[in-house]
């Protein structure tokens, strides 16, 4: 901007071009200035306070200017608010992180709480702190935008917490005490775009605008307290309807006012919806004589999935509930001690590494009785001895155990 205050000094009159930079539009208004000395001869010094402080200003005195056009306005720079060396500006370095998930395909399960943090930085080598930063980032079509829901946020090494299940967030931090201004920040979602927004903003509490001072900002250039460093994170699920491998994208963009947007690296992740996921028991003999038996089980998954990661094996005794024998172990088999005169029931469920669990079975997938062995002796006698030809002879059968036990043999003849 170019903007010129008229002189008398005497009889001569001069013009005093002052060349204005990084003045925003709405700022121009509220620009003013004090103790401008409008007299005195040529050659002396114009002393000038304004009361916001813009950045440079490049006073020429005097200097009426030759008729015709104006020069032009010389373009803004990133000298520093007193005119000083260049600085450079605010410039963000920025990620997203997303749900952790399992192998190259990253997979997550289809009902899975899936959390993100988008994190942008001022770097140590920007002269100046950021004053604005919005982020914005379209969510994945395959995502349920319904169900987005803003997590915590911070900057500065402080985090704020946000009410549970809330979409939408606005709130006024007071940092007047401490650094001289308020950060206005809200978080948002439009469900019908499926475009999450956050802005973080910089308010003079004199002007409820953001400072015409550049050296103001809410975000100053980094160091190893991470001082110019922030956040925000949400949650989502995937679509119901989502089909194991289908790829779920996220990049977010981080824009710093004054600057280009950038956008953060992309990251994906894939759905595994957990159909195919089936395991089962083993069939067992209907009796077993050992107090030890072994039990055994396998499972699949879909050719398309994340793979079985784990089995978790329930036994019932005699008919009685469910309770789990072994938990999300890696075996295929493994030994069960029971007890004589009990009947023992399986079923195994399985998970897989997206973290979908199969759904419990109804019924048991294996069954088997614990009975005592018995050495035995066999006599067999006839009713008639010696028997006569033609006549009907009638034997039996003795089983008697070979020694003293518990337990009375059983048998047919």
């Amino acid at each position: 901007m170019g903007l010129t205050l008229s002189y008398n000094s005497g009889a001569k009159t001069g013009v005093i071009p002052i060349n204005i930079f990084g003045l925003t539009a709405n700022a121009e208004a509220g620009l003013y200035s004090t103790g401008v000395s409008t007299t005195g001869n040529i050659g002396a010094t114009l002393n000038l306070t304004y009361t916001f402080k813009i950045g440079h200003i490049d006073i020429t005195f005097p200097c009426p200017p030759k008729p015709g056009n104006p020069p032009a306005p010389t373009p803004p720079t990133n000298r520093g608010p007193r005119g000083g060396p260049q600085i450079n500006p605010p410039h963000d370095p920025n990620s997203i992180i997303g749900p952790a998930g399992f192998g190259d395909e990253s997979f997550v399960s289809i009902d899975q709480v899936l959390p993100y943090q988008i994190d942008f930085e001022n770097e140590p080598t920007a002269g100046l702190p950021a004053q604005q930063v919005v982020i914005t980032q379209q969510l994945d079509s395959n995502l349920n935008w319904q169900s987005f829901r803003l997590g915590s946020f911070g900057f500065g090494g402080t985090t704020y917490t946000v009410p549970a299940n809330t979409a939408f967030y606005q709130t006024q931090i007071d940092l007047t005490q401490t650094n001289g201004y308020y950060v206005d920040v809200t978080g948002t979602i439009d469900e019908r775009t499926g475009i999450a927004t956050w802005t973080f903003t910089t308010i003079d509490p004199a002007t409820g605008e953001i400072p015409l001072d550049p050296s103001v900002g809410f975000l100053p250039p980094d160091n190893s307290n991470g001082i110019g460093e922030g956040f925000v994170s949400y949650t989502a699920l995937a679509n119901p309807s989502d089909v194991t491998g289908t790829v779920i994208n996220a990049q977010a963009t981080v824009d710093f006012y004054t600057q280009p947007p950038l956008n953060t690296p992309q990251i994906f992740n894939t759905v595994d919806a957990g159909t195919g996921l089936t395991s089962t028991v083993a069939a067992l003999p209907p009796e077993e004589t050992s107090p030890e038996f072994n039990v055994n089980w396998s499972g699949t998954d879909s050719a398309s999935g994340s793979a079985i990661a784990s089995f978790s094996i329930f036994v019932s005794d005699n008919g009685g509930p469910y309770t789990a024998w072994l938990t999300n172990t890696k075996l295929t088999a493994a030994s069960y001690l029971g007890q004589y005169g009990h009947t023992y029931s399986f079923y195994s469920v399985a998970t897989d590494n997206g973290g979908n669990v199969q759904p419990t079975p109804t019924s048991a997938q294996a069954t088997t009785q614990l009975v005592v062995a018995v050495d035995t002796t066999t006599s067999l006698q006839s009713s008639e001895d010696p028997s006569k030809l033609g006549n009907s002879v009638t034997f039996t059968a003795t089983v008697s155990p070979a020694q003293s036990t518990n337990g009375t043999p059983t048998g047919t003849v």
